[in-house]
């Protein structure tokens, strides 16, 4: 129990009050971490619960309607309960409690106080925009007779038949799985296309359905209630919730853990089904809705639910196993001591546990802070000005707000009335170096769009005739496209087929003669053999020969022209030229501004997206193989700097025409291409730059600077 600094005045009237506990709250006994005994008050009313040690509950329970408040206070000192010095503790504490409504304070009239008490309920149902934004949530409906009424068809799933199942089906599922998790993997993040939102957001609001009646099925299973559900909005994105808080009442902490773990349970069932289901489907929606479930119910409870870090069903599973049903306001509490010592201030004794409560603190604030950053930063790669929202909205709710009310503490709380200079002058470093810091840790990336060419970066093709013959056919036509492989000429040769024929029959003799003289006649036998692996190398060699009388395309391309217009019947020598295929391996050039090259930070295997002018529709990858090392005004491709498509602006110089700034030519191989690709074809390469902080960034462009103005100094 604190001390808040009640007037005295104000004590006084307290201390002629007399109060008692609401008839109708529930105690529930339990036993905490080190075996020390915790007493938790549950609201019927409300559903709220109120957590107390053997402490202060042995204070509450002393409060009788009969005595007046200085009456009880000086007979739990006569006790030794509480010492003379915490008067003002004691009755801080008993308006803390009037506060949470667990008793009532007849200290104004009854107008007046059920005033203050509406006045109160309509503050807390209140909401900012900016939290509404994150979490906010809409009570729909009351659903204990429901869950009690499909329990006998539902219950058995939490019992030992059903933990058997659940054990079997996630067993066949990573079984049937087992080759192929790599690739689901590896797809996962084509789910953030903008194509698959609907999908997703369909998915993962059913999932939370199922886990949300996994805690409340759970819940009734154990002996508990679930007098509310409704509709939760996370960032926007609709999704249920259940008011499970009558675990609290259970003693057995297994079952507290077993309703804490109900939604998990549920939502991996869904899960392993929908696992077998995308091994076995073929492509399309349904196996994209079953990669959508798998995906999103691993990853939303690793990053969420499983994790103690945050104040999900993983935090109430860790409070439970190590007995501590208080753990993230401990672990609070602890982070405040450490500020206090800091400060100098006076530091009230730490609790039990400590350590383990300050290692929990430090952990779930950095957790905390590396998690939204990272969701953010995803956010932003996918959709910026979204991203760059769910930024601001972040920084301000987990920094900037408790920023500000530390910054009030310290600034005019009484408690640092003895060190006020210090206090301020902290205070007024965190409200412009923090935001500065805060702010150089963002991370940005600069995109830019270039223009850019088709260009051609094949060669010619010449076909000649393998070997000597008669041309019997000639698929491939002038200007068609061909791949590579593909049949272009069909020659003929009747000598080599002859020659290939009586090789044959001469290995087959030998092969004969040296079978039968094997047991007999070793001799022969070795001399036989000998003919017959000539006789074999003469047999591969033909068929290599007769195999080439079929000329194929080496590359993708076009059949440019003839060598010999009257190809088709006609004899050729070995050697002869035939056909021109022309290579249809096609690379794109952008031109960037040689002062972007570094702020971009553009270099080989980088990633760009290419959308031609001619469709904008249509957009591929395309990847960086090559940066000239050096910057040119000269010889612009004339489609990037003509009237209709300006993209690069010249000047004229000596009569010269020039381009009005260097640029550097980029070589970059797509993915894809159009089918027929235009030689000159215009397109527009999108890069989106590495990802760095404001701080790093601001900082290579001073260096940048100076640099430069070091040089100008120098001529």
């Amino acid at each position: 129990m604190t001390a808040t600094g009640l007037p005295s005045d104000a004590l006084e009237r307290l201390a002629d009050v007399s109060v008692g506990l609401r008839s109708d709250l529930e105690v529930t006994r339990q036993i905490s971490g080190g075996g020390r005994v915790q007493y938790v008050v549950h609201d019927p009313v409300s559903f709220d619960n109120s957590l107390f040690d053997a402490h202060e509950y042995r204070v509450l329970s002393a409060i009788d309607t009969r005595c007046r408040l200085g009456d009880v206070f000086d007979r739990l000192v006569e006790s030794g309960v509480l010492e003379a010095e915490e008067r003002q503790s004691f009755f801080d504490f008993i308006l803390l409690q009037h506060q949470r409504r667990l008793l009532r304070l007849p200290i104004a009239d009854g107008h007046r106080t059920w005033e203050r008490a509406k006045h109160r309920r309509e503050q807390s149902r209140k909401i900012s925009p900016l939290r509404k934004l994150m979490y906010w949530r809409v009570p729909m409906w009351n659903p204990d007779q429901f869950l009690e009424k499909t329990m006998p068809f539902v219950g058995w799933i939490f019992g030992r038949y059903g933990i058997a199942l659940w054990a079997a089906l996630m067993a066949f599922a990573f079984w049937a799985s087992s080759g192929r998790l790599w690739e689901l993997l590896t797809s996962a993040p084509a789910l953030l296309e903008l194509d698959n939102l609907g999908i997703l957001w369909g998915t993962l609001i059913g999932l939370k359905v199922f886990h949300e009646f996994g805690h409340a099925y759970a819940c009734r299973y154990l002996g508990g209630s679930v007098p509310e559900m409704g509709l939760a909005f996370v960032l926007g994105a609709p999704c249920a919730y259940v008011d499970a808080s009558s675990a609290w009442k259970l003693s057995n902490p297994w079952h507290r853990i077993g309703i804490s773990m109900g939604g998990m349970f549920a939502e991996s069932f869904i899960a392993a089904i929908a696992l077998i289901v995308w091994v076995g489907a073929e492509e399309g929606l349904v196996r994209t809705v079953a990669q959508n479930v798998v995906v999103l119910a691993t990853a939303v409870t690793v990053l969420f639910n499983i994790n103690p870090l945050m104040k999900f069903d993983g935090y109430y599973v860790l409070a439970d196993l190590i007995r501590e049903p208080n753990l993230r306001t401990r672990a609070s509490k602890e982070l405040g001591r450490l500020g206090r010592k800091v400060l100098r201030l006076p530091v009230p004794p730490a609790g039990p546990r400590a350590k383990v409560h300050f290692a929990y603190g430090v952990g779930a604030f950095v957790y905390k802070i590396l998690l939204s950053v990272g969701i953010v930063t995803t956010v932003v790669l996918g959709w910026p000005l979204v991203g760059a929202t769910l930024g601001i909205v972040f920084a301000w709710m987990m920094l900037g707000q408790p920023v500000l009310r530390c910054v009030a503490w310290l600034w005019r709380d009484p408690e640092t009335k003895e060190i006020r200079w210090k206090a301020r002058g902290i205070a007024i470093a965190m409200v412009t170096v923090g935001p500065m810091l805060a702010l150089a840790a963002v991370p940005v990336g600069l995109e830019v769009e270039l223009p850019g060419i088709v260009v051609s970066q094949g060669g010619e093709h010449v076909m000649r005739a393998p070997i000597a013959g008669f041309v019997r056919a000639v698929p491939a036509r002038i200007g068609g496209l061909v791949a590579e492989g593909s049949v272009l000429i069909l020659l003929e040769a009747p000598n080599l087929e002859r020659q290939l024929c009586s090789a044959r029959g001469e290995l087959e003799a030998n092969r004969q003669q040296r079978m039968a003289a094997e047991g007999s006649d070793p001799v022969t036998a070795k001399i036989a053999g000998e003919r017959e692996q000539r006789h074999q190398e003469i047999v591969d060699s033909l068929a290599r020969r007769i195999a080439a009388t079929t000329i194929r395309s080496p590359v993708r391309g076009t059949v440019t022209r003839w060598i010999r217009p009257d190809l088709i019947g006609s004899y050729v020598q070995m050697g002869d030229p035939l056909l021109v295929v022309e290579d249809n391996v096609r690379r794109i050039e952008a031109w960037i501004p040689a002062r972007d090259i570094e702020r971009s930070r553009i270099s080989t295997a980088d990633l760009a997206q290419v959308r031609y002018l001619r469709n904008l529709v249509v957009r591929h990858d395309a990847t960086v193989v090559e940066v000239d090392p050096t910057a040119d005004r000269n010889d612009m491709p004339e489609l990037l700097t003509n009237s209709a498509n300006a993209a690069i602006r010249l000047e004229t110089v000596d009569g010269a025409a020039r381009a009005e700034r260097a640029y550097v030519r980029l070589l970059l191989e797509p993915e894809q291409m159009p089918p027929e690709p235009s030689l000159g074809m215009a397109v527009r390469v999108r890069f989106t730059g590495r990802l760095e902080s404001l701080g790093n960034w601001m900082f290579r462009q001073a260096v940048g600077f100076r640099q430069q103005w070091r040089l100008s100094g120098s001529r």
